[in-house]
């Protein structure tokens, strides 16, 4: 890729961002959300905030290193949390309606 057009690219993602005014970002602490939330953090400041979801699915190691760097990015963060009954219920009526092979 030209550099030329990933600095385009750069500018219209702040461009975009810009015109949110404020900003949620479901934030995994992987490469892509890590990315979007430092783009937006540079662009909106203290007007984005970063949410992961913390169920017994995910491991604490996985929830430590969004913890991690959202702080090392400077970006406010939230961590919604769910039981494991609530998130067996849902996983039981998601499960159902899959398409079996």
């Amino acid at each position: 890729m030209d550099p030329s057009d990933l600095e385009k690219k750069a500018r219209r993602l702040k461009k975009i961002l810009g015109g949110y005014g404020t900003l949620l970002v479901a934030f995994s602490g992987g490469v892509d959300s890590t990315l979007l939330l430092a783009v937006a953090s540079n662009v909106l400041k203290e007007k984005v905030v970063a949410v992961t979801y913390a169920s017994p699915f995910h491991s604490q190691r996985e929830i430590r290193e969004a913890i991690d760097t959202a702080d090392a990015l400077g970006a406010v963060h939230k961590l919604l949390k769910t039981d494991v009954t609530f998130a067996k219920k849902t996983s039981r009526k998601s499960c159902g309606k899959l398409p079996m092979s």
